[in-house]
């Protein structure tokens, strides 16, 4: 397509000044498009992994090689698992979210946990929490409630706000952990805090009920994003 070529005429100087950043930006509108070549889009993974024409990047570098990898485009397969053996985190999950939802490869939960494993284990939260969802409902590993909490634990810790919300549902019901009402309230108003629909979904719904920490972190949580805009 004509956004991709001109990406390689930019890159490699085809009849026009070598210029890695228009190269960079027309791959980027190729990459970007509903229905992306998978050429384009390794093509943009390789120029943030090596910083040319866009700042240096190995999460970004492994986003867009795992969208051409879901393609089955084998440049970037092997990339992807080149890259997650030399213990790149970003690739590790990425590869994960590959084999967990069969993108390019066959469904595989047991290949997926084992890469979450390997990416949380080096502290990387959205990893931490997809191992926790694997434990909680048994995808490729036993399902162990325990083990499910202590993983939403380490990412919520870290900030992220999907484990936060998934954390507010463990202390709610007494998942792999004593149930705890007030520190669910606490768990779901960090999450809410960062914009998590369900979570302020939930603070909403406690706040009818009558519960007045959640009705006050509701408030709290209004009244700043009022003062913010």
């Amino acid at each position: 397509e004509a956004q991709y070529k001109l990406g390689e005429f930019y890159e490699y100087g085809r009849g026009v000044p070598q210029d890695d950043a228009k190269a960079a930006e027309w791959y980027a509108k190729s990459a970007e498009q509903e229905y992306a070549s998978a050429q384009s889009q390794c093509k943009l993974g390789e120029l943030y992994e090596h910083g040319r024409g866009v700042p240096q990047d190995d999460a970004k570098a492994a986003e867009w090689y795992a969208k051409a990898a879901e393609q089955e485009y084998a440049p970037a397969q092997e990339w992807l698992v080149k890259s997650a053996e030399q213990g790149n985190a970003e690739a590790q999950d990425k590869l994960g979210d590959i084999y967990f939802f069969g993108r390019g490869v066959s469904e595989d939960y047991a290949q997926a946990a084992e890469w979450y494993t390997k990416a949380a284990e080096q502290g990387y939260a959205k990893a931490q929490y997809k191992l926790g969802c694997c434990y909680e409902y048994g995808r490729g590993m036993p399902r162990d409630n325990a083990k499910a909490a202590e993983w939403f634990v380490k990412s919520a810790e870290q900030g992220y706000a999907k484990a936060q919300c998934k954390l507010g549902d463990v202390y709610e019901y007494g998942r792999g952990m004593p149930r705890d009402y007030a520190k669910a309230v606490e768990w779901y108003a960090k999450s809410a805090e960062q914009g998590n629909e369900d979570a302020l979904g939930w603070l909403a719904w406690a706040a009818k009920q009558g519960n007045e920490e959640a009705a006050e972190n509701l408030k709290r949580i209004e009244r700043t994003g009022s003062e913010e805009l």
